[in-house]
């Protein structure tokens, strides 16, 4: 057998002043070529043993240990990010009939929960409403469960916030710009988010004494609570600019709060069981600035405090 140790004592053969040892008990190590310390040779061994190179990794398996990877998990959960019309387009396109069956029965799914959710769109429009009103119009309707997956013997995180229905209560003024221009953006948003209710009323006549530099007042409720109240209109930080304040300005807050969903590609079942085209506008490109308390309603505490 090899023994790189018989190098140090022998030297090269021929004697002469050449040095053989790196140290005490350290063999020659070839200088001819490049040690590789991977290669699976005698000598390496033996330098392994002695310390002086290190020592072999562990071999890898040739496929891992212990992992389980379930596609169909895979795949089921690309098919529920997909819209209705790109399900179609994979199914018209699928080369495998189980793959086209499975993409239509998706496509199906998709459709009845789109039809199940237009069908609790009750309202879509801004509805004025006076002070007597106010408690079964905003505080109680609020309370009413309209979403068709909430469950009332679930009492997951993820479900209760299902519950309940968006109110957005209007305070305004017509004395104050600003709230003639946020008045416009919410009477428009109200047609386009039908699940979520929007009720106005004069400021002073909601609350006694309000003052009017406090309009525009929002007020957002869910499920009987007072989840967030926006004091004016001119807080850059949560994306209102005054009178510069625009429709997706007041669209982004509300989308913040949760005031409203972010509307899918295709919002019409009807027309998804037809496949017929429709133009989509609102892609939203960033997301909605953080939401903290208006800058304006911490100025008079006597005067942001609401006793509704």
């Amino acid at each position: 057998m090899f023994n790189p140790f018989d190098m140090a004592q022998g030297g090269n053969g021929g004697g002469g002043d050449e040095k053989t040892f790196l140290g005490e008990n350290q063999p020659h190590i070839p200088t001819t070529g490049a040690l590789r310390y991977s290669d699976d040779t005698e000598f390496n061994d033996a330098l392994r043993a002695q310390g002086i190179i290190p020592q072999k990794p562990p071999s890898r398996p040739s496929t891992p240990e212990g992992l389980d990877i379930d596609y169909s998990q895979i795949r089921n959960a690309g098919l529920s990010l997909a819209t209705e019309d790109t399900l179609a387009e994979a199914a018209e396109e699928a080369d495998d009939s189980d793959d086209e069956r499975v993409l239509l029965s998706y496509r199906k799914k998709r459709i009845e929960e789109m039809q199940k959710l237009e069908s609790t769109a009750k309202f879509g429009r801004m509805y004025p409403i006076a002070r007597p009103d106010y408690t079964r119009e905003v505080t109680d309707a609020s309370k009413e469960h309209t979403d068709p997956q909430f469950n009332p013997h679930d009492d997951s995180i993820e479900n209760l916030k299902r519950g309940g229905t968006s109110v957005i209560c209007f305070l305004y003024s017509e004395a104050i710009e600003e709230s003639r221009i946020i008045g416009q953006h919410l009477h428009s948003l109200a047609t386009e988010y039908p699940h979520t209710k929007f009720v106005s009323i004069v400021g002073s006549q909601c609350i006694a004494g309000y003052p009017e530099r406090n309009c525009p007042t929002l007020l957002f409720y869910r499920r009987g609570t007072l989840m967030k109240q926006i004091v004016g209109a001119n807080d850059a930080a949560i994306g209102l600019h005054g009178k510069q304040t625009t429709k997706k300005d007041v669209e982004n807050l509300l989308l913040a709060l949760d005031a409203v969903k972010l509307k899918p590609v295709n919002t019409n079942a009807h027309d998804f069981a037809k496949k017929e085209e429709q133009d989509h506008d609102g892609d939203y490109d960033s997301k909605p600035n953080h939401i903290r308390q208006g800058q304006n309603a911490q100025e008079d505490s006597d005067d942001s405090e609401l006793d509704i």
